[in-house]
């Protein structure tokens, strides 16, 4: 036991650096309460917020509330990808970091956004004192809608919602308090159609919802190779593939055991298959098989791993991550679990699709490395797939819903099917 918590130790320091390793502590003191001796009323603090009145400073378009962020987040990646979109369109914007995190001041929060994430030109603040008035404030967690509702300097508020985040606690308060922002009248701008129905049926919100896309500079094929050419060649699956995973057991929700239990049934049946895997260090995990760990990459590290691969595995138990995208854009078919939380983006003629129970996951795995012809046809038609999206045609939309808000319209504009 005491030698597993060391390992985990030595392995945070390693990859976060002393002060990195620290802050990472105190955000999962406060993301997991009940493991440590702490304070519930001012961990939940934010729950009960005074008033916040703004500064006397000019007003800029957006303050976005972001909660804590960590290197590697794909929600503060797309976050911050839209601030800069909507800079690139004229929108002036303000981020306010919204409770502990990993940066001591604002300094290094700046130093550390502008090295991890899309670049932004908009001003970076810690807590909430001296906001500048603003056209709309945007919450884009559950803890930051709490401190938005509560600010007096926003002409009108929305809420940017990315997951559905009850669901990321057990039954409980903090699920209660987190489910309870949905009531609060924000409009809700989704990232995709699950979680825009999700909304308006369950709390009646007025949701927009966006589409997804990926980073053109950096997925893309092997350059010279043609989509769905396997990396270890025309081969009939009976040695030498290589099968990614994205394996993250730090966030249940990516169905890290799950994916485990199916990649060790596909190597029963085809013992030569190498699994390679990114996402989290599985340093301090025990498998039953061996695997080329990358543990947590830079999204040009995440393309190389998944360009050498030739097959990858996703799983998904909330609304779909980044990856599947990245991942077909990459010319790499993909293997993902069949429900409605993935599948409104991932269909069954772009990806092979399976229950999310760790055998029916492993035969298609395992009739995808036997089948080449499947491979290329998975990798063509989701290579295709992921080029007709588009942040940019995205960050258009937004631009319009976010002027309609702001303006006081009525009823949001017209929406294309997502």
């Amino acid at each position: 036991m005491i030698g597993n918590l060391v390992g985990r130790a030595l392995e945070l320091v390693r990859r976060e650096g002393v002060r990195g390793a620290a802050c990472k502590v105190v955000e999962r003191r406060h993301r997991f309460r009940g493991l440590t001796r702490h304070d519930p009323l001012a961990d939940l603090g934010f729950v009960n917020s005074k008033v916040i009145e703004p500064g006397s400073g000019p007003g800029v378009d957006l303050v976005w509330f972001i909660p804590p962020y960590g290197r590697g987040s794909g929600g503060h990646t797309t976050l911050f990808r839209f601030v800069g979109l909507l800079e690139d369109r004229g929108w002036t914007n303000h981020i306010c970091l919204s409770g502990p995190g990993q940066a001591r001041n604002e300094r290094e929060a700046e130093r550390q956004i502008r090295e991890w994430f899309p670049p932004t030109k908009a001003r970076i603040t810690l807590g909430t004192n001296g906001l500048p008035p603003c056209r709309v404030a945007l919450a884009t967690g559950w803890q930051t809608a709490y401190p938005v509702r509560s600010f007096q300097g926003a002409q009108t508020r929305a809420y940017f919602v990315q997951d559905f985040e009850p669901w990321f606690w057990p039954a409980g308060g903090a699920a209660t308090l987190a489910e309870s922002t949905y009531r609060f009248g924000f409009p809700a701008i989704t990232m995709g159609s699950w979680l825009a129905g999700e909304l308006a049926q369950r709390y009646g919100a007025s949701t927009f919802p966006l589409g997804f896309s990926y980073d053109r500079s950096i997925f893309s094929p092997p350059i010279g190779s043609t989509v769905g050419a396997s990396p270890s060649g025309e081969f009939d699956g009976r040695a030498g593939l290589r099968v990614f995973f994205y394996a993250r057991p730090v966030t249940p929700r990516r169905g890290f055991e799950i994916g485990a239990m199916a990649l060790d049934a596909l190597i029963r049946q085809i013992p030569d298959v190498t699994v390679v895997t990114a996402g989290w260090g599985l340093g301090n995990y025990t498998l039953p098989f061996p695997v080329e760990d990358h543990g947590v990459v830079t999204p040009e590290e995440l393309a190389d791993v998944v360009r050498g691969s030739d097959v990858a595995l996703v799983l998904s138990h909330s609304n779909v991550s980044l990856l599947p995208l990245e991942i077909m854009a990459c010319g790499v078919p993909l293997v993902t679990n069949n429900e409605p939380w993935s599948s409104w983006l991932v269909g069954p003629k772009v990806a092979k699709l399976a229950p999310s129970e760790p055998g029916a996951i492993a035969e298609a795995l395992v009739a995808l490395c036997r089948d080449p012809g499947a491979r290329r046809g998975f990798a063509q038609r989701g290579a295709a797939f992921a080029a007709t999206t588009s942040w940019g045609a995205e960050a258009d939309r937004l631009a319009v819903y976010l002027e309609s808000i702001a303006a006081g319209a009525t009823g949001a504009p017209p929406t294309k099917p997502v």
